[in-house]
């Protein structure tokens, strides 16, 4: 009974940290799948939602059911690599539940980048996706300068548990203005090339390519969540640049 409990526990967290860093429903299933199986259990069943994780194991003494809530935590691909070498190791070095338990904990406290990382990376970001769209090496500089303060902002808002959507706007309203700020301030940039060089990191890119890999593995109903999750970040990161240029242009604004 306690065996089966702890082999659950062991799989549910599995998948939750996948799908909690980014990782698809397919992905999540398979490796709470291969957990179980790799202790000769065979009469279990799973059942993953992008938000959610049902799953029982059955015996003829015992049945044990574990449901659990996933809230969307952002991306961290080292975690979802970490738990993914696990699993492989489970099904081949036969782990006992409670020593699998301990290395899965170990993998989720695997820790992203410094802010100090994620903003220069985001700023190198933004300064390549503006000179793929047609900027020039100005529009670089800027983007790159902008581009680094994005991940500052961002984990501000999230200090603050602000709501996803709310953030999006913010964020998105926050770039516009700098590059409307340096325009009046006479800076010859184009206003437009930086603007979408530095909201491209902020578009759902896994979380729509997600919802794909969802509709061709028949997770229809995950596949629609991460779909309307993804159009709704769209908008709202639309919202926010639009506001701003509408306001500006309301104020009498020079053509950008």
């Amino acid at each position: 009974m306690q065996k089966n409990k702890d082999i659950l526990h062991l799989a549910v967290f599995a998948g939750e940290i996948l799908i909690k860093n980014g990782g698809e429903i397919s992905r999540a299933e398979s490796t709470m799948r291969h957990i179980i199986e790799s202790y000769d259990i065979k009469d279990y069943h799973v059942y993953v939602l992008s938000n959610g994780i049902f799953a029982n194991i059955e015996s003829e003494n015992s049945h044990c059911c574990l449901i659990r809530h996933v809230a969307f935590g952002g991306v961290n691909l080292e975690r979802i690599a970490a738990v993914n070498q696990l699993s492989r190791e489970i099904c081949s070095l036969h782990y006992t539940p409670k020593t699998a338990l301990k290395k899965m904990e170990s993998c989720q406290k695997l820790q992203n980048h410094s802010i100090w990382e994620r903003s220069f990376g985001s700023g190198s970001g933004c300064a390549a996706f503006t000179l793929l769209f047609g900027g020039n090496i100005l529009d670089c500089l800027f983007a790159l300068c902008f581009g680094s303060t994005i991940q500052p902002f961002l984990f501000y808002c999230q200090k603050k548990k602000l709501s996803r959507p709310f953030y999006s706007i913010a964020t998105s309203a926050y770039i516009t203005l700098l590059t409307i700020l340096a325009h009046i301030l006479s800076i010859p940039i184009h206003v437009d090339m930086v603007t979408i060089g530095c909201i491209t990191p902020l578009l759902p890119g896994l979380t729509l390519t997600n919802s794909i890999r969802d509709f061709f593995n028949g997770d229809y109903l995950s596949g629609v969540i991460h779909m309307i999750e993804a159009l709704l970040t769209a908008l709202c990161i639309a919202t926010g640049v639009g506001f701003i240029i509408t306001l500006y242009h309301s104020l009498g604004g020079s053509p950008l």
